[in-house]
């Protein structure tokens, strides 16, 4: 039987009218009460009554089970596969009626402690009343939101406040093992640069973003012992029969984890290859069966790449800071393989944090856009922003400190998405002449990396400097570079300057006589206060480079000669401002205050 449907297009059964009646019941008692029906704006309350008993409707919370409670799960005898059937649709749910049903309660005083007394409405003046009455919704709208992007059960949060009212909301119905959290979203930026324009200084890590589909995942040891599981996609839905994979992975971790109880991950499920581990396509991940998958039936392997730790032994972490809350992963569940094939890997993201260097981070940014296998970047503030007197103009634009907390249902600037897709490409390759290089780093230690590239200069009759350039490149071509561009041979590499070039503000370690041409794209053109090419048709006293050039292959049909000019890329910037203002409507625009409400009810990802 279906519970996406509406129940218009199910039959009824005892069971379920039971529970439609019993709901609807808590509604009538709510809505009749004196303290509601007598109070001013009663209009407004009928209509509203209409409103929330339609949207139960529409999400079948009366198919939840009673037994559940709504407290940490080691006061529930339920298993968290009993909370999701009816959870599916709540993404419909109208942001304008929860803070509808937040005011109702809020002046209804039998219910709410802090309501105003609805007898001073003929003693104080209207103005300040109002002033009043507006703060205290606007805290009780923000209330109910909390809660309900924790623990998105109307039914639970209906009877609670009949029972306790909002002053004992966060309590009675608190995060739940078993019932999905809204997840915590990123603002799409452009650039890399960005990233250190709206974090300035701030500690930051950055994670490779898989090409998969996100989950979060529930497990929960019962006092009898057995080991339940649960997993949701990113718009709340039950999944977990899609992947027996994972489920088992997760009941064998938590064997050799005897120590904990339970927990909740968000992670990103990706396919891999079983015999090399290496990652595949969304698109292998998308032909797996959507649900009843039997384990020996499946096709498609997969890896769990946890990135976040919301939950663990009854203690709610989403307050703890991000750095908190990954060490606290990491340390506390390794990367694991499990001896059973069949099963998912259980591994953690790949990532680069800020405190190592801006060229680590750099070359890790490279490398994602290199890959076939992942998306690009997710930037995520590791500790929370301390406001003192040297930073207070800093916020000014934002309004409010960052945080590094998990934001359920938010999208700010503590969490970010650099995805490749978002990064403005030029319109057209350039034709570019390795000039120079330096020496290597790290596995890269016996190669040049990067190189040094030139545009052609046919008025001077030689190669003026542009970029670096070191991504794009395979092992093998690194290795064939170095052998054709090596010190013993003095003709055609050297330290001193022996090749006529322009080299503006680059200093290279070495220099290569011009006469090879790599076609090369690259994110966009900039101003750079480095590079001299084409500085006379600027109309700026700063050249242009190429933003995160690419190396595509090499052009053996063409002589230095027939590289690309300061004109063809000066053509190319003007093209590019002019486009700017279009671009700019592409991607979704986020509040900059960090703590306002962007609701994810649409099919944006993360």
């Amino acid at each position: 039987m279906s519970t996406s449907k509406r129940r218009i297009d199910r039959p009824s059964t005892p069971v379920h009218s039971k529970r439609r009646k019993d709901t609807q019941s808590r509604l009538d008692s709510f809505f009749s009460s004196p303290s509601v029906s007598e109070r001013p704006g009663k209009v407004k309350a009928d209509s509203f009554q209409k409103s929330i008993a339609k949207d139960i409707e529409i999400i079948d919370v009366d198919l939840l089970d009673d037994d559940v409670v709504s407290a940490p799960e080691h006061q529930s005898s339920s298993s968290p596969k009993k909370n999701s059937s009816a959870l599916r649709p709540v993404k419909l749910i109208q942001a304008g009626r929860k803070d509808a049903f937040a005011n109702v309660q809020h002046t209804t005083p039998d219910y709410a402690p802090l309501a105003v007394d609805p007898s001073t409405y003929t003693t104080i003046s209207m103005d300040i009343a109002q002033d009043t009455l507006s703060s205290r919704f606007r805290s009780a709208e923000h209330l109910l939101r909390k809660v309900f992007v924790q623990h998105p059960s109307y039914d639970h949060i209906v009877g609670a406040l009949l029972e306790v009212g909002l002053d004992g909301l966060p309590q009675r119905v608190p995060l739940t093992v078993g019932i999905p959290v809204y997840p915590a979203l990123g603002s799409p930026i452009r650039s890399f640069e960005e990233i250190y324009e709206r974090l300035n200084d701030l500690p930051f890590s950055a994670e490779l973003k898989y090409d998969g589909q996100r989950a979060q995942i529930h497990v929960l040891r019962q006092s009898d012992g057995p080991i339940d599981v649960r997993v949701f996609s990113r718009h709340l839905e039950d999944m977990t029969s899609k992947y027996p994979d994972v489920t088992g992975l997760m009941q064998v971790l938590l064997e050799i984890h005897p120590e904990t109880q339970s927990l909740i991950l968000d992670s990103e499920i990706v396919a891999i290859d079983r015999a090399t581990g290496s990652l595949k396509s969304f698109q292998a991940l998308s032909s797996r069966a959507r649900k009843d998958v039997r384990l020996e039936k499946v096709e498609i392997s997969v890896g769990v790449f946890v990135f976040d730790l919301l939950y663990l032994d009854g203690e709610i972490l989403l307050d703890r800071s991000f750095r908190t809350r990954r060490s606290l992963m990491r340390n506390r569940f390794p990367s694991y393989i499990p001896e059973n094939e069949l099963l998912a890997r259980f591994q953690h993201v790949d990532s680069c944090d800020s405190e190592e260097s801006q060229i680590q981070l750099q070359n890790f940014w490279e490398t994602a856009v290199s890959r076939h296998d992942t998306e690009g970047l997710m930037i995520k503030l590791l500790d929370h922003e301390v406001c003192d007197e040297d930073s207070k103009g800093k916020l000014q634009a934002r309004k409010k400190p960052l945080s590094a907390i998990y934001d359920a249902d938010k999208r700010t600037f503590s969490w970010m998405k650099l995805k490749k897709d978002y990064v403005s490409g030029i319109g057209d390759s350039l034709d570019l002449i390795p000039i120079g290089a330096w020496y290597g780093n790290g596995r890269k230690v016996k190669w040049w990396s990067p190189i040094l590239l030139g545009i052609w200069d046919p008025d001077q009759g030689h190669p003026v400097a542009i970029c670096k350039c070191m991504s794009g490149f395979t092992d093998a071509f690194y290795k064939t570079l170095s052998e054709q561009f090596s010190l013993d041979d003095a003709s055609k590499c050297s330290r001193s300057r022996l090749w006529d070039c322009e080299f503006g503000g680059f200093k290279p370690d070495v220099y290569f006589k011009p006469d090879m041409v790599w076609e090369i794209r690259g994110a966009d053109i900039t101003l750079s206060p480095i590079s001299i090419a084409a500085c006379h048709l600027t109309s700026s006293s700063k050249g242009l480079s190429l933003r995160f050039p690419r190396f595509i292959r090499v052009r053996d049909d063409k002589t230095i000669m027939q590289a690309s000019d300061a004109s063809f890329l000066a053509n190319l910037w003007k093209s590019q401002q002019g486009k700017s203002k279009e671009q700019d409507d592409e991607l979704i625009d986020v509040d900059v205050d960090s703590t306002s409400d962007y609701s994810e009810m649409d099919d944006i990802d993360i």
